[in-house]
């Protein structure tokens, strides 16, 4: 299925992924690890920093059905906090 990638330029590799144009192809793998584990709470609360936060989003699709959700996310300075609004 299609999905946007953000990518922080870090090293030679996220440098070359930055120079593909909107639009291109690539192929991933994974996530890898054992998953979310099955939460019997009505209330979740997600915690991520830095490249952790890519996966709360999968996450939170899969338990939206049936959990109220808050996202605590942190980032080394405001402008890494891509997309959201510091507080």
């Amino acid at each position: 299925s299609e999905r946007s990638v953000v990518v922080r330029e870090a090293g030679p590799f996220s440098r070359r992924l930055n120079e593909l144009q909107a639009g291109a192809e690539i192929f991933l793998r994974g996530p890898y690890g054992s998953g979310a584990p099955h939460i019997d709470s009505p209330a979740v609360i997600h915690v991520g920093g830095g490249t952790g936060i890519a996966s709360l989003l999968e996450i939170a699709h899969s338990l939206r059905q049936n959990h109220r959700q808050t996202f605590l996310l942190g980032a080394r300075t405001r402008e890494h906090l891509f997309g959201i609004q510091p507080v």
